[in-house]
């Protein structure tokens, strides 16, 4: 089996073997010539440099090119040891039945050498059959049959990584949009809570109790209120009215958690109160001697 070539001959190591053709030529067809050799196992390959210069085509480039899409083309490519004009050297090269494959995914319209774009084309039209026949590959039908398998292949590895991508964008969006509506959720969950612990705050904080002398005089101004009600107004239980009223001023249920702060204003409170029945008392004394 023909070792996979490295991207690059830069990144040679010792686990790619280099290979020593049993023979090698030139395919010429028209214009084009191609340097060609053949492996011990019989596979046909072709110089990617020869291959660039009959289109236009830059090798490094090409090379990366092969890097990118390596998952498909490097079972296809392997180093050789060919003849060139500076003697025998390792040549990166393409296998022969995966050339025209290969060239399918050059850009034409990016080729800014006008004759190399049009020996492209014309090269890609008949392709297969060259080179089945210098290689000895198949007979037409068998060899269309292959040319046609290999595009489906290629054609559904590269469909498979479009949609590979767009799946992977449309999941992307999906967590930032998810992202998004939960950290709105959360900003609006702690202002709701922000806005309960100052209300909390503001009943139940840190301030200091009532003392039990100030529950004396809550009790004794409490006293002296429901009295009056009583007397005054015939009120018969008063207390529980002035209660409630004192615990929603304090935002408590219990006098014993009422905090300092709102003392004054609850006798300020329970004393106009008072002040109102004493007057009304006053006003009705003041009547009776007229």
């Amino acid at each position: 089996m023909v070792a996979p070539s490295p991207i690059n001959e830069e990144e040679m190591t010792d686990d790619f073997a280099v290979i020593i053709p049993e023979e090698e030529g030139i395919l010429e067809h028209g214009e084009l010539r191609f340097h060609t050799a053949n492996a011990p196992n019989g596979l046909g390959f072709v110089s990617l440099n020869s291959i660039c210069d009959m289109f236009g085509l830059n090798p490094d480039a090409q090379r990366r090119r092969i890097g990118r899409q390596d998952s498909y083309y490097r079972p296809f490519t392997a180093l050789m040891e060919l003849t060139t004009e500076g003697g025998k050297q390792t040549v990166f090269c393409l296998r022969a039945d995966a050339v025209p494959i290969f060239l399918t995914g050059v850009s034409l319209e990016r080729l800014k050498d006008t004759e190399g774009k049009e020996r492209l084309r014309a090269f890609l039209q008949e392709a297969h059959t060259v080179l089945a026949e210098h290689f000895d590959l198949s007979e037409r039908g068998e060899l269309d049959f292959h040319r046609d398998a290999l595009a489906r292949a290629v054609a559904l590895h590269e469909g498979m990584e479009g949609r590979l991508d767009e799946a992977i964008d449309e999941a992307l969006n999906r967590m930032r949009e998810e992202h998004a509506a939960k950290v709105q959720e959360i900003r609006e969950a702690f202002s709701g809570l922000r806005k309960t612990v100052r209300n909390m705050e503001k009943y139940v904080g840190p301030g200091e109790r009532l003392t039990p002398e100030q529950l004396g005089q809550l009790k004794a101004t409490v006293d002296r209120l429901a009295a009056l009600m009583q007397e005054k107004r015939g009120v018969a239980r008063p207390y529980q009215g002035i209660y409630v009223d004192i615990f929603n001023r304090a935002g408590v249920s219990r006098s014993e958690h009422i905090r300092q702060e709102f003392l004054p204003d609850i006798l300020l409170y329970l004393d106009d109160q008072i002040n109102v029945l004493l007057k009304s008392d006053a006003e009705e004394g003041t009547a009776k001697e007229d």
